[in-house]
């Protein structure tokens, strides 16, 4: 029974244990909490949670109080499971199905069995069909009256999602929801062997059962019998021995697991945040915001006064859900920082001013306009070793470890068409009637909702083709020569700027998918490097229609395919693990960050919604290296080196 809910209680229960002692005191439970629901926990309500789950009066939590109080019914309960929603998603209806279940173990056993078998058949049926919207309607018939008189079955059904019918469909009873439908069946369908048997449920454990990080060796199984859609280009492309090993070890990867951090990963949040207020001694500024809705913080001690061979160690969760930790010494931390370079282009940023301007936008003082996108044309780079690939499991480092130092990070900002006050340059630049797909009061001010939002009209926008390809080739050239000029071998490209920025609200989104490819491609077919010998474009697959359709099509056209002397792998594939495996083979390695142009680095990576720059503050070591509050060298216009953007002379 406690197969239902025990991973998930215990994962919960080591959320909020952040220090790993095996309970958790009023600090720790208010830390979170109050950052996942502060409108829900004050400090009173704290103080009652607290009470009504110290059983022993220790003034603290252990795992069996933990759970017997999530077991127990009250409004504190349905509060407390709304706000951990997200960092444990269905626990409440699981914790609500074995209660269901502990009462139906003392039901008539005849109706019991009667009552779970129609239950059973229902959502077999369902799951066989589940677009027929009819099956998921229960009419509330002599069997189905019957079944929800029985002791347990009126929680089980609200467990599994079904809400009573209205107006018409006021005599039925409605599945509401699909998400509970798979670890229901398999429960009543293991039950169902058992011929409905449970009287062997019994109240919850007051010691942690032994467990492994939920359903690991099954997900690594299955793993390791897949692996990702790839395509190369040019095909058939003959590369050095070197170059071809590596394409073989990365097509031979097993499959990215493109759910665990496909939230808004409040576990590497906190993990995050625990070292860098523990270990690098980070300090909030209460009150105070690099960019608004951006915590400000310092360092009570920069990371130059600490003694060099001091060890900085962040933990976590491995292979296998054993504890491991990745460490690092400050001395290494300041060889990072020092390789720190911002590569910008000499036409866009002129002079003193050009840099003196790149100085406050990295602070993130950058102003709305065009300062904002001119933030397109600086790239910053650094050694940032990876602290974890995005499935969440840390890599067990020591310090002096010499591979993880071989990957940089690349980052810089896209084309913008999120409709964003900040980047409105971007608009106005590259949308020809940007005019008529915003609204506009009668003053001619522009409608903004939530301080930040332009207000769509519904017209569709008109994509100026030739200047949005030019500008998107100016900076797909200026990241590919600044890694050049770096020494980088592999190249590990992401769908810059191809999320919610690509204007699919405005219905331009394709157009720019395809004009971000094609800018790509002949961008490498114009360009000869010294050292880049392989790009890898990491673009994982969520959906049909994904970026890595859009790259296929354009490099694999009949009339005109990829020509370019250096070749292209597309993958399915995460970034991290790409990265990762070509440094262990001992190539020097460039990850693109897709940054915001307000220019502060990893933005809202404490605000438990991150995109992908906000992840990859979480997994890699990007806050040391490229973050301003920590590392100086990212204003230090020494720093900062004027590259030429403009395309090669053609003979």
């Amino acid at each position: 029974m406690a197969d239902l809910y025990s991973d998930k209680v215990i994962a919960l229960f080591k959320s909020f244990d952040r220090n790993g002692d095996g309970v958790i005191d009023r600090d720790e439970l208010a830390r979170l909490l109050d950052a996942l629901d502060p409108a829900n926990w004050s400090d009173k309500k704290l103080d009652e949670m607290l009470r009504d789950a110290d059983l022993n009066v220790d003034g603290k939590i252990q795992y069996g109080e933990f759970t017997h109080w999530l077991f127990s019914t009250g409004p504190d309960q349905n509060t407390f499971f709304k706000s951990v929603r997200d960092l444990a998603p269905g626990l409440k209806d699981r914790v609500r199905a074995s209660q269901a279940l502990q009462e139906l173990s003392a039901a008539d056993e005849s109706e019991r069995c009667k009552s779970l078998d129609f239950l059973l058949q229902v959502l077999e049926r369902i799951a066989n069909n589940p677009k027929d919207a009819a099956l998921q309607r229960v009419p509330l018939d002599r069997q189905a009256t019957a079944m929800l008189k029985v002791r347990g079955m009126a929680r089980l059904l609200v467990a599994v999602g079904f809400v009573n019918g209205t107006g018409a469909h006021k005599d039925e009873i409605k599945l509401s929801t699909m998400s509970n439908l798979s670890w229901v069946l398999e429960e009543l369908r293991q039950r169902k062997e058992n011929n409905w048997r449970l009287d062997e449920i019994q109240d919850p454990p007051w010691e942690a059962p032994p467990t492994t990080a939920p359903g690991i060796e099954q997900e690594a199984r299955k793993s390791d019998m897949l692996h990702p859609e790839w395509r190369l280009f040019p095909e058939g492309v003959k590369t050095g021995s070197e170059v071809t090993k590596l394409i073989e070890a990365l097509t031979a990867l097993k499959c990215m697991d493109k759910m665990a951090m496909g939230g808004k990963c409040i576990p590497q949040t906190l993990a995050m945040e625990d070292f860098m207020m523990d270990e690098v001694g980070m300090r909030e500024l209460h009150g105070e915001y690099f960019v608004q809705g951006v915590k400000a913080f310092e360092l009570s001690t920069p990371l130059s006064s600490m003694p060099a061979d001091k060890e900085l160690v962040y933990r976590g969760i491995g292979e296998g859900g054993k504890q491991c930790s990745f460490s690092v010494s400050v001395a290494e931390v300041r060889q990072w920082q020092s390789s720190f370079r911002t590569f910008y282009a000499s036409d866009v940023y002129e002079g003193e001013a050009g840099e003196a301007l790149i100085q406050r936008s990295l602070q993130g003082q950058s102003a709305a306009g065009e300062e904002a996108w001119k933030m397109k044309f600086a790239i910053r780079c650094s050694q940032n070793p990876v602290l974890m690939r995005f499935d969440g499991k840390v890599f067990d480092r020591k310090v002096g470890d010499p591979a993880s130092q071989r990957v940089h990070l690349i980052s810089v900002c896209g084309i913008d068409f999120a409709s964003r006050v900040h980047d409105h340059f971007d608009l106005t630049s590259y949308i020809k009637n940007w005019d008529k797909v915003y609204a506009f009061d009668d003053k001619g001010a522009p409608y903004v909702k939530g301080g930040r939002d332009f207000e769509f009209t519904g017209v569709e926008a008109q994509l100026n083709v030739s200047k949005c390809l030019f500008d998107l080739k100016r900076m797909a050239r200026l990241r590919f020569r600044a890694q050049d000029e770096l020494g980088i071998q592999v190249v590990v490209e992401v769908g810059l700027g191809l999320g919610v920025f690509a204007g699919d609200a405005i219905r331009i989104g394709g157009s720019v998918r395809m004009l971000s490819a094609l800018a790509m491609k002949q961008v490498l077919e114009e360009e000869s490097f010294k050292n880049i010998r392989l790009i890898v474009l990491s673009l994982p697959i969520f959906h049909r229609g994904d970026n890595f359709e859009y790259f296929e099509q354009v490099f694999s056209r009949e009339d005109s395919s990829y020509s370019g002397r250096t070749p292209v792998l597309l993958m399915d594939q995460d970034m991290h693990a790409i990265a990762l495996a070509a440094a262990d083979m001992g190539f020097t390695v460039g990850e693109l960050n897709p940054a915001d142009s307000h220019g502060v680095f990893g933005e809202y990576w404490q605000n438990f919604g991150p995109g992908t720059e906000e992840k990859l503050a979480l997994t890699t070591c990007g806050l040391l290296t490229q973050h301003h509050a920590v590392n100086p060298a990212v204003l230090d216009t020494r720093n900062y080196v004027a590259l030429d953007a403009s395309a090669p002379m053609v003979d």
